[in-house]
């Protein structure tokens, strides 16, 4: 007889099962040579943008300040600036407002580091195959068209009976915090 409390032993219902133990090769195949190349030439084009990104990086942007129309004669006229009509239209506020911008942001030229011309070249190069900005390819020649347009905004404000700028004393080089403001007075208009 058996015991009420004793348990029937049943078996197990899942019986294990073994298996082999994958075997991982030991040798690394090659990647095809294509791959290879192709990250090569990415890395050179991620080189190369780099580069091209420090030609452009010295200046800073002024597209904002610039006028919206421009003039045949201000191409035509080498070394000079011929102001648009609407650029005509600013009163002295806002000829001194954006003088003031272009001085703070040519002031140091000649004392800024410039980009080299290698990199310049590698930009022109990129811009050329994959386009993109041509800004600061020529700082020399941006600066000077921004004197150009400085002197040009400077006789209107004399034309217009406005204090206006000395220049050469504006453009020298500068603590940052020094705001340009125009210190020649207004000519005087003559009595009738």
């Amino acid at each position: 007889m058996s015991s009420p409390r004793t348990l029937e032993h049943f078996p197990t219902k899942w019986t294990p099962v073994r298996r082999k133990k994958m075997r991982h090769s030991k040798t690394l195949d090659l990647r095809p040579d294509f791959i290879g190349s192709q990250s090569a030439l990415a890395g050179l084009f991620a080189v190369a943008a780099a580069l091209a990104g420090c030609a452009s990086t010295q200046l800073a942007s002024t597209a904002s300040i610039l006028p919206t129309s421009t003039s045949a004669a201000a191409a035509a006229e080498p070394g000079g600036y011929v102001m648009a009509a609407d650029e005509l239209d600013y009163d002295c506020k806002q000829l001194t407002g954006r003088m003031q911008v272009r001085i703070l942001d040519i002031r140091d030229f000649n004392e800024r580091a410039q980009s080299s011309g290698a990199s310049r070249l590698l930009q022109s190069a990129i811009t050329g195959i994959i386009g993109g900005t041509s800004a600061g390819k020529d700082p020399a020649g941006t600066t000077a068209k921004d004197r150009a347009m400085l002197q040009a905004y400077n006789n209107q404000l004399k034309a217009k009976g406005c204090k206006s700028y000395n220049l050469d004393d504006e453009l020298r080089p500068k603590d940052v915090k020094v705001t340009p403001v125009p210190t020649i007075d207004a000519p005087k208009k003559p009595a009738p």
